[in-house]
């Protein structure tokens, strides 16, 4: 069996209370947690979701989604979640059966997933061990120098044609995932997502380009970016 530990547990402090909660914010009638549902409905690639949730006001939200949204045939099981991502993603690892092959990590502050792309992510676990969605850096990056003042002073270009920007979901043989995990407790390390504690392994990560724009519900003109690409494939 496969799972997804899908992450709904985040304070979105930078949202500066703009919305109550940025992935049960409605676009079409549909809320941004429920559009994530939607790709693993569609592409069914794990056949049980282990959904983090804040507090109990937000898990009885959740659980009205997921009741919509969830296939007869897929388990569910939520989970509190915790101060940081790795406390959440560690939470939900408890709760999933050692017998488990592959694991998904997905932040569902990224509603534009699509079901192509789990079914792209499963395959090339499978055959090298993990993978994460990402696309290159495509902007000019500068380093900066120190100590120059109240505004950063740039030093020099940071040479990007090797540089990708990480997202989710991020994909991996469970066994893999879990010793990656343990390792960046063991080393009490803040990683800040589960690609890092894998590479904390000397395990390689395959990144696979989605193709489209797979963007992160951060700030508030996020949401608008999110509800321009909804109602431009809704149209």
């Amino acid at each position: 069996m496969n799972a997804a530990i899908l992450l709904a547990a985040g304070r979105g402090s930078r949202m500066r209370n703009s919305v109550t909660d940025k992935i049960l914010y409605e676009v079409g009638g549909c809320t941004l947690f429920a559009k994530s549902l939607l790709a693993f409905r569609e592409a069914a690639v794990a056949s049980l979701w282990v959904v983090t949730y804040r507090d109990e006001s937000q898990k009885e939200r959740l659980a009205n989604d997921v009741t919509k949204m969830v296939p007869d045939d897929v388990d569910v099981i939520l989970v509190e979640g915790g101060e940081e991502r790795r406390h959440s993603v560690q939470n939900a690892l408890a709760k999933i059966p050692p017998e488990t092959k592959i694991v998904f990590v997905h932040d569902c502050a990224r509603p534009m997933i699509e079901a192509k792309s789990l079914t792209k992510l499963l395959s090339v676990a499978i055959e090298t061990g993990g993978a994460t969605l990402a696309h290159p850096v495509r902007d000019t990056l500068k380093q900066t120098r120190e100590g120059q003042g109240p505004h950063p002073i740039a030093d020099h270009t940071v040479d990007r044609s090797k540089l990708w920007a990480v997202e989710t979901p991020q994909t991996f043989q469970a066994e893999l995932l879990r010793k990656g995990m343990a390792r960046a407790v063991s080393k009490n390390l803040s990683v800040t997502d589960e690609t890092s504690a894998v590479e904390l392994l000397g395990h390689p990560v395959s990144l696979v380009d989605p193709g489209y724009p797979n963007p992160k519900v951060t700030t508030p003109s996020d949401l608008s970016y999110i509800e321009f690409l909804i109602n431009k494939d809704n149209a």
